[in-house]
């Protein structure tokens, strides 16, 4: 599958690779690239089943075929090495691809993601629960799969900002349920098998993100910091599980300082 994407800044500026979570489009990053673009060739691609990266057949739509699609997107720039940044589904993406490519990898940031789930049994429960809010998706459509969505606890610090759940869920509703639904059931952290033991060999100069109100993904992000001594951690405080879009300034900061330090 070809992704659709964008891509800001200089030809010969160091290449930063922006992937986004479920539900979202290369739209998410726009206030990060703006800040970006002045210093780095900034590339923000949807992923399969998400913005205009649609049509593919089942085998496009799982993690492997995800990386292997950035990858051939990224030779196009002429790009011996880059960046990465990656929120969620995407910051899975993005450690999937240092398993692979990690002569590649100048730096990456992950954000509220993890490197999978240890048990077969915690991946089996989580499969199960993907497939239900599949179902739901071709069942009941965008605005009723959203409202359910985010009422999970992980979202709760967006329930007091409602201009923000606002602004958020109409980005999503551009997606394609049916397009979603194929995500979700190929690209699965269930259907993931953990990276932890190549997380802990990792070299690559990396940053861990956590929003402060995301307590499963504070404690997510110590143990990766724990066990890999290639990475930092930051905790950002006015923020949940979604840290780029609700504090985005102290995000965008961080990630230039990062990368500027790292790139050095």
């Amino acid at each position: 599958m070809q992704l659709t994407h964008s891509i800001h800044g200089g030809q010969r500026a160091p290449l930063v690779v922006f992937l986004h979570g479920f539900l979202g489009s290369r739209a998410d990053w726009r206030e990060a690239t703006e800040t970006l673009r002045g210093a780095y060739r900034c590339l923000a691609v949807d992923l399969p089943g998400h913005g205009g990266s649609v049509g593919g057949g089942d085998d496009d739509y799982t993690m492997q075929a995800a990386a292997t699609a950035v990858i051939d997107l990224i030779d196009t720039c002429d790009a011996a090495s880059f960046s990465l940044v990656g929120y969620s589904m995407g910051g899975r993406l993005a450690l999937y691809l240092a398993s692979i490519y990690a002569m590649r990898i100048d730096a990456m940031v992950i954000e509220s993601a993890s490197p999978g789930l240890r048990s077969q049994a915690e991946r089996g429960e989580r499969r199960a629960a993907d497939e239900r809010w599949a179902a739901m998706l071709e069942d009941r459509g965008m605005a009723a799969f959203l409202d359910a969505w985010y009422e999970q606890p992980l979202f709760a610090s967006l329930a007091a900002r409602p201009e923000l759940l606002a602004h958020i869920k109409a980005g999503r509703m551009r997606n394609d349920p049916r397009e979603l639904a194929r995500a979700l059931h190929g690209m699965s952290v269930g259907n993931q098998p953990p990276m932890w033991d190549e997380w802990q060999g990792n070299h690559i100069p990396s940053l861990v993100v956590a929003g402060e109100s995301d307590s499963k993904y504070c404690a997510v992000a110590r143990e990766m910091v724990g066990a890999c001594g290639a990475a930092k951690i930051a905790i950002v405080s006015g923020a949940g599980h979604n840290v780029h879009e609700e504090a985005p300034d102290e995000y965008n900061d961080l990630i230039y300082a990062f990368l500027k330090a790292a790139l050095k």
